[in-house]
């Protein structure tokens, strides 16, 4: 694990000055004990008088400290920590997805494919997740376990990790798991509190920002897992047709499975539900959903917290809408995207009140060129 640590020499000069002070009394109590008569009254005064300078020397700083650890205290920073897991290495888009050069910097035929997804996932990880974090007065750190050992070279070029630790081989559960390993320790290391901490995989491509202040610090965030259904409706834009439909909660919501794609919480509930999962499920502390895959281990996790009241499920974002895997690159969703024309009408609902199910309300749209309706 790669640690980058600070200079301890400011505290050292600090213990280093104030044992020198502690000495000096020592000599002063001494000469006093050794004044016995009257005739020394003229150095007791002298006594009090370097005393009294010498406490106000030693104590006026800590007063001034004590004091400005105060004001500091009302205006701390806020943290997020981001903790990306999984493997790193993830098949190519479509070749004619429009608008892919404005997307990535590098040619499909000289350069690897994990450098291409990977700058595709992390520039919308930029874009939607830390540039707005951080206009939002929050300092963020990024903790990256993966493990693809080979293209570690490549990651900490782009994440430009705070901690990262790329191993061989292994599972989704165990790199969350040694992702936020990485962060409790990197807590206690350097004293630092997190107000938010947010799990992603990899390869996610953010298509909306994340607006922290608008969210709850007590509830554990998931994505909606909605479904566009119902009848199409076409309306023409200045970019060709948009195809419409409103949407409503997915299969795998009502299965109770997640939508296991990036979690956002405080750092207590985070640890909570994945520190020691795989184990509690072997044990029977919890059952799987009946959903499928991982979706249905992390929501068996997830809802018996929630029903045991030891969190409280929030929703926020769509999934396929406000965000995506990289694999699923679409240009019907991409191209609408970036027109800003995503949501016809928005997914409005209270995001500081507990949602243990997705809310799905709104209508979704896709573009289809003209010449292609049907």
């Amino acid at each position: 694990i790669s640690y980058h640590h600070v200079g301890q020499s400011g505290r050292k000069q600090t213990m280093d000055k104030v044992d020198t002070q502690y000495k000096h009394y020592v000599r002063l109590i001494s000469w006093f004990r050794c004044l016995r008569c009257l005739r020394c009254l003229p150095y007791y005064f002298v006594f009090l008088l370097v005393t009294y300078f010498h406490l106000n020397s030693f104590f006026a700083p800590l007063i001034v400290s004590t004091s400005s650890s105060a004001n500091h205290s009302k205006e701390r920073i806020k943290r997020l920590a981001i903790v990306t897991y999984g493997i790193t290495d993830h098949s190519r888009p479509p070749q004619n997805f429009p608008g892919w050069s404005s997307l990535t910097q590098y040619h499909w035929h000289s350069t690897p494919p994990t450098q291409i997804s990977l700058n595709v996932s992390v520039s919308s990880l930029r874009r939607h997740v830390i540039s707005p974090a951080l206009k939002q007065g929050y300092r963020v750190d990024t903790f990256v376990h993966g493990w693809n050992v080979e293209a570690t070279t490549i990651i900490v070029d782009l994440y430009k990790p705070t901690v990262y630790n790329i191993e061989k081989g292994g599972g989704a559960f165990a790199s969350k798991e040694a992702g936020l390993q990485m962060r409790r320790l990197y807590e206690k290391e350097f004293f630092v509190a997190y107000d938010w901490v947010l799990v992603v995989r990899h390869d996610i491509l953010f298509r909306n920002d994340f607006n922290f202040n608008n969210l709850n610090k007590s509830l554990f965030y998931m994505g909606n897992w909605c479904y566009p259904t119902g009848e199409i409706s076409v309306s023409l834009t200045r970019a060709g047709a948009l195809r419409c439909r409103k949407i409503e909660r997915f299969k795998h919501d009502i299965l109770e499975g997640v939508p296991d794609f990036w979690f956002l919480s405080n750092p207590k509930d985070m640890d909570r539900v994945f520190l020691n999962l795989t184990l509690d499920l072997q044990m029977g502390v919890f059952q799987r959903s009946q959903s499928n895959q991982n979706h249905a281990i992390t929501g068996g996790r997830v809802f018996s917290l929630h029903d045991q009241g030891e969190i409280n499920i929030g929703r926020y974002q769509v999934h396929h809408m406000d965000y995506n895997l990289y694999r699923l690159l679409d240009p019907k969703r991409e191209w609408i995207s970036e027109l800003g024309l995503h949501w016809k009408e928005p997914n409005k609902y209270d995001l500081l009140t507990s949602q243990r199910s997705s809310v799905c309300t709104g209508t979704y749209c896709e573009f289809q060129s003209v010449g292609n309706w049907k």
